[in-house]
């Protein structure tokens, strides 16, 4: 009998992850593309006049360029394209072959300071985003997953470093609030007239670390790690469903957080003017 009732236990905890990992990302692989954001700039500026300029790959490949036009003040723009297709499998087992056509662009201005051994940066900007994927199942090519958005976003983002010999390491965290003017989605599979939303909120919170190596003079190579965590209006939640939450089920209850880990590897050039 406590066999049965430990079994039993054991099955009820295993159906109640799998209906939170289901109600948390119902979307679970396939709707999580509506979200991408793009790396923190961190230029290192050292004095006025500068131009930087950093070429990388984030989900997409960029083009980050900054310039200094007086002491502890500079500008900076950031473009972002994406169109290279990836497989992935879901924690379902399916596997799916996304096709994608984003596009991401930023504008925005910083404070910097660059000492002998720290550095701090503060930037505030603006962002516009373009999301374009089409997620098809292997195996069942009549199955098609669509998603469509269009926002804007402000953000502000503060980074700090520690320099040592050639290297730069140190933290940096960015708060984004976004606004989606277009929100489509919608599945061959059961569908044959898209879902549309307009005017969605989302807030974002995203820590990351970051190492910038020196390779030669004015050249060095960048990466970035960083975490994305996403907090989603009531609208958003109607939309989508629940991707945050608490859930219940037979006296035991699981938490479930929804996060974003994102990788970005660059090169970076100096040019003093």
């Amino acid at each position: 009998m406590k066999t049965l009732r430990k079994l039993c236990t054991t099955n009820g905890k295993i159906a109640l992850c799998l209906s939170a990992m289901l109600l948390s990302g119902c979307f679970a692989y396939g709707q999580q593309d509506f979200f991408r954001p793009k790396a923190i700039p961190t230029p290192f500026h050292d004095q006025s006049k500068q131009l930087i300029g950093t070429l990388g790959f984030d989900g997409g490949f960029d083009l980050n360029c900054s310039y200094s036009f007086k002491d502890h003040i500079s500008l900076f723009a950031t473009a972002n394209l994406d169109v290279l297709p990836q497989k992935v499998r879901t924690i379902l087992g399916n596997e799916y072959k996304i096709l994608r056509n984003d596009f991401a662009a930023s504008l925005g201005g910083s404070y910097y300071w660059n000492g002998d051994r720290m550095i701090f940066d503060a930037n505030l900007g603006v962002g516009l985003n373009k999301i374009d994927n089409q997620w098809r199942l292997i195996g069942t090519p009549e199955r098609k997953d669509f998603t469509y958005a269009n926002y804007w976003n402000v953000f502000s983002h503060v980074s700090i470093g520690r320099k040592v010999d050639g290297l730069i390491f140190g933290l940096a965290s960015r708060a984004s609030y976004a606004t989606y003017s277009k929100f489509e989605f919608y599945s061959t599979d059961y569908q044959t007239e898209p879902n549309t939303y307009k005017n969605l909120p989302l807030l974002s919170f995203e820590p990351a670390l970051f190492v910038d190596l020196k390779i030669i003079d004015n050249l060095s190579f960048n990466t970035q790690l960083r975490m994305a965590i996403p907090y989603y209006g009531k609208e958003f939640i109607k939309a989508i469903g629940p991707r945050n939450g608490t859930y219940t089920s037979e006296g035991y209850s699981i938490t479930v957080k929804e996060t974003y880990l994102f990788v970005r590897f660059c090169v970076r050039y100096k040019l003093n003017l």
